[in-house]
């Protein structure tokens, strides 16, 4: 009998300015649940670890994705990173592994398809998830900001991108073994 190697719950987490988006996986094709939360003004992040911890408590995932801060230097950079230093415990007291996963990560993944900009990973990711394929952005003006919705799509790259890795860490091993 064949197990299913992605049977796990896997909660990506995307931090923004003013909240953070999440998606629930239970495997790269189909999500269990997904938001983004409005949080206000959080400049040290401390509500924005309440909100995600109480996201792991009710939700106890087995892997929490969250993006690679160490590549960027700036002021967000440096609450996210504070932010992820926080979570450390709370995902660690509801038994999850931490899968760090980087822009270069995303982009790795959905070359494969062709998609180059976020705008292209939003479109490839609406095409293969219906849950998500009403919510998927317009293309951003170079005179606008970013739709709030793309939070979604981004902790959904992130998710994406690490079953991407993980397949590529199976067949690797597998290769080994032949």
């Amino acid at each position: 009998m064949h197990k299913n190697k992605h049977h796990h719950l896997v909660l990506s987490i995307y931090p923004a300015v003013r909240g953070f988006a999440f998606v629930l996986f239970d495997s790269p094709k189909k999500i269990i649940d997904w938001g983004k939360r409005e949080i206000g003004k959080d400049v040290i992040g401390a509500k924005a670890v309440d909100a995600i911890t109480e996201l792991l408590r009710r939700n106890r995932p087995d892997i929490v994705v969250i993006d690679d801060v160490e590549e960027r230097r700036s002021v967000p950079a440096m609450r996210l990173k504070r932010i992820y230093r926080a979570l450390q415990r709370p995902i660690a007291d509801v038994g999850a592994e931490i899968a760090v996963v980087s822009r270069r990560n995303v982009r790795l993944a959905f070359a494969q398809f062709g998609a180059l900009t976020k705008q292209d990973i939003a479109n490839v990711i609406a095409e293969r998830i219906e849950a998500l394929s009403t919510r998927v952005p317009r293309p951003r003006k170079p005179w606008t900001g970013e739709d709030y919705r793309m939070g979604v799509f981004d902790a959904a790259s992130r998710a994406l991108a690490y079953y991407h890795m993980e397949d590529q860490v199976n067949s690797a091993s597998h290769g080994k073994d032949a």
